[in-house]
Order: C-alpha cells, then sequence, then structure tokens
C-alpha cells in the first residue's frame, strides 16, 4: 500500500524573501513565449521569460557566448519568478548555415532586439519596463557585446558582464586554451579561428572606451581559475580601466571557479539579485 503524505504549504507571509519568489501571482503567473523580429533583412529568434506580476517588470537581455551554448540559463527562472523578465535571441549565423556569425552582427542583432522590446506592442504584451533593461551575458560574444551595447546607447544603463572577453590584448582567438577543440566539437560551425577585422577588434576593445561606461551600472565578474579568459589578462585589466575612468557604480566580483562559473551557480544567482536590488534599485 503506497503511503500517503500530507504536504505542508506555507503562508506567504510566513516564507523567507527567496522562498516567496516562487509562490505565483494569481492574476499575472509567469510565462515564456518564443519571439522574433528582423535584422538587415533577416529574421532573428529568441525567446522571453516573462516575470510574474502586473507589471511594467524590468527585463534582462542575455546574449549568448560565441559558441552559443551557455546564455547563462540557470538565471532564467528564478529571476523571472523574481520579478525580472529574462529574453534571449540566436545571432544570425549563429544555429544555421544561411548566414555567417560575427561579432559586428551578433552587436548589431543585440541592438535590433533592445528596439523590438521597447515598441509599444511588444512592451505592452510582456508588461516590460523600458526604463529598466539590463544587458548580460558571457565571454566575448556575450558579456562584452553587451558592454559595448550599452556604452554605444545613453538609454542603456545596467549591464552584467560575466568573464568578459579583453579585446585590447595582445592575443589571437587561437592562442586561447580549448579554442581549437570547440571548433572541432561544433563540427566547424563555430569558428573560433575567425578573422576579427581590425576596426572590429578595436570598437569591441573596453580599455580605450572606459569614459563612455561613466554614468552606467556596471557587474563584472570572473572566475579565479578561468584558463580561456584569466583574470589577470581580461578582468583585472578591464575592471582597472573602468574605475581610473570614474566609473563610480562598478561592481567586480571574482568566484573561485572557471570561465562559466559552473560550481558558483548559486552563488551567482544571489549575487546577480543583490546587484539587482541595491546597486539598480529594482525590487527582487
Amino acid at each position: 500500500m503506497r503511503k500517503q503524505e500530507t504536504i505542508q504549504v506555507k503562508n506567504s507571509v510566513d516564507m523567507k524573501d527567496d522562498e516567496r519568489d516562487w509562490v505565483q501571482d494569481p492574476v499575472y503567473p509567469p510565462a515564456t513565449s518564443p519571439l522574433h523580429f528582423f535584422n538587415e533583412g533577416s529574421v532573428v529568434h529568441g525567446a522571453i521569460y516573462v516575470a510574474q506580476g502586473a507589471g511594467p517588470n524590468p527585463c534582462l537581455i542575455m546574449t549568448p557566448e560565441v559558441g552559443g551554448y551557455e546564455r547563462l540559463t540557470s538565471l532564467f527562472v528564478p529571476l523571472c519568478m523574481a520579478g525580472i523578465s529574462v529574453a534571449y535571441f540566436y545571432p544570425r549565423g549563429m544555429w544555421d548555415t544561411r548566414e555567417t556569425y560575427t561579432l559586428d552582427g551578433a552587436l548589431s542583432d543585440l541592438k535590433q532586439m533592445v528596439a523590438y522590446l521597447k515598441s509599444p506592442a511588444v512592451t505592452a504584451k510582456f508588461r516590460i519596463d523600458t526604463d529598466r533593461i539590463v544587458l548580460g551575458g558571457m565571454s566575448g560574444g556575450g558579456g562584452t557585446l553587451s558592454l559595448i551595447a550599452a556604452a554605444e546607447d545613453p538609454t542603456l544603463r545596467y549591464v552584467m558582464a560575466v568573464t568578459p572577453y579583453n579585446f585590447s590584448a595582445e592575443r589571437t582567438m587561437t592562442e586561447v586554451p580549448g579554442a581549437r577543440e570547440m571548433t572541432e566539437d561544433s563540427y566547424r560551425r563555430m569558428d573560433m579561428n575567425m578573422d576579427i577585422p581590425e576596426a572590429v577588434r578595436k570598437r569591441l576593445s573596453i580599455i580605450p572606451r572606459a569614459s563612455e561606461f561613466v554614468g552606467k551600472t556596471l557587474l563584472i565578474l570572473n572566475g579565479s581559475q578561468d584558463t580561456f579568459n584569466p583574470v589577470e589578462v581580461g578582468h583585472k585589466p578591464i575592471v582597472d580601466a573602468l574605475r581610473s575612468a570614474g566609473v563610480a557604480k562598478l561592481t567586480d566580483v571574482i568566484l573561485d571557479s572557471g570561465h562559466s562559473l559552473l560550481t558558483r551557480r548559486p552563488e551567482l544567482e544571489r549575487l546577480v539579485k543583490a546587484w539587482l536590488r541595491d546597486e539598480c534599485g529594482f525590487r527582487c
């Protein structure tokens, strides 16, 4: 005979803050939805985790790193339940053979994603607060592009960059540990040997553009065991340049983990929530 169990459901007033996040709003529950927009004549696909609550709610746009497989997805549901919508997209050429993925193309797609989410119909549909859009991502394709997009748009004030790549460093992608293996493992869909034009490399270099981040609210994280983008090559030069340029609202954290911070994801979730609440002023 199967043993019957009675599950005690707490009243929300008796819950801790992190438990309360998981109580569903009966009127405005969380949801997921596909989305798409057009850029330079091509369709760009993506999706959104719509935060619960009447809103309008903040929205975090996650840009995938060059490989396309890491979007920090472990943050999506916890942030969504805490009142922060999370949207993401697949840059042109990343998962198809019709076009070629490029960093400047992905940056263009990110900017178009921002414009799409700010359009009145989309804003109303997904309950988005256009004054509280956060850009985020990992490595060069996610973290660096998010920072550069914010530098080039005065309306974008918040960026969460995990292990952003330092394009000012004197090294090619082929010198990055694991780059050749990543190219082979993706059946050469992902070309880590991509020839980055000098003009694009200069545009994506954060250090000489550090003064453009004054007035922005930034969270930059890295792993002490990162061999792909070591702290002394990526994190420290970028953070030092930003502080020297007078970027006051800069939070930098180094966790005891590798490039993707996989062994510190629960801590990463708590850090991001605390930053959104304490530094950005969001209710979450």
